[in-house]
């Protein structure tokens, strides 16, 4: 069996990969209980790249600090986590291998052995593997004030906030700042007309139909402007 394509380069997207050797996310529990990367997560990966493959994709890295299935996961929810990030990937990097991560969230398949308290999830239903119901998603929201309107009609966007009509009634939502999640087809309009009275800015597919994570990109960049 000949594999005459298994050391050229390859493409994935815009990114060039040396070989077509791929690590794929494979659980270590390197890192610290806090989600830190130590010593020896970081030479774990950095070896792999020293052995030659061409991308390597790094295990589960949880995207809140109470997301873990297990005890010592990668975190990448805060940003006093970078430097540690960078570092992992400059010293892949200097290597020639290019490196990805995992992003993840163990909902209900946890408990509050790992993290010291009961898990969430979209729904309280219990994993079969697990000892505990998790939370509901939407009762911990709810819990910093978050409102799930159902059956709900905006009919006017103000500079006091947002006015909506629910069963008929009318009400006005005050708010500082409006989000709009507006479907998957290009549509400025709503954009532009608030434009002529609050700074707006649009992205994703409110411009163009694009992949998610690039709409993704623009609006925490974005965010970060406000």
């Amino acid at each position: 069996m000949k594999f005459d394509h298994l050391f050229a380069p390859g493409r994935i997207g815009t990114m060039e990969v040396k070989n077509r050797l791929i690590v794929p996310p494979m659980l270590t529990e390197y890192a610290g209980e806090d989600g830190t990367l130590t010593e020896r997560y970081i030479r774990y990966y950095e070896e792999k790249a020293r052995g030659g493959w061409g991308l390597i994709i790094c295990e589960d890295n949880t995207v809140d600090e109470f997301g873990a299935g297990f005890r010592n996961l990668a975190g990448i929810w805060s940003d006093e986590m970078i430097a540690a990030h960078r570092s992992l990937t400059d010293r892949v990097h200097r290597h020639g291998a290019k490196i990805a991560v995992q992003l993840y969230h163990a909902g209900r398949e946890s408990n509050s052995s790992i993290k010291g308290r009961r898990p969430v999830a979209p729904s309280p239903i219990q994993d079969p593997t697990e000892p505990e119901t998790p939370h509901e998603l939407m009762e911990s929201l709810r819990r910093y004030d978050t409102q799930l309107l159902e059956n709900t009609k905006t009919l006017e966007i103000t500079e006091h906030g947002v006015l909506i009509e629910k069963d008929g009634v009318s009400r006005l939502l005050p708010a500082e700042l409006v989000v709009l999640a507006a479907g998957s087809h290009p549509n400025d309009a709503l954009a532009r007309e608030l434009g002529e009275l609050y700074p707006v800015t649009a992205a994703g597919d409110a411009l163009t139909v694009g992949k998610a994570l690039d709409g993704i990109h623009a609006a925490y960049k974005a965010a970060l402007e406000l």
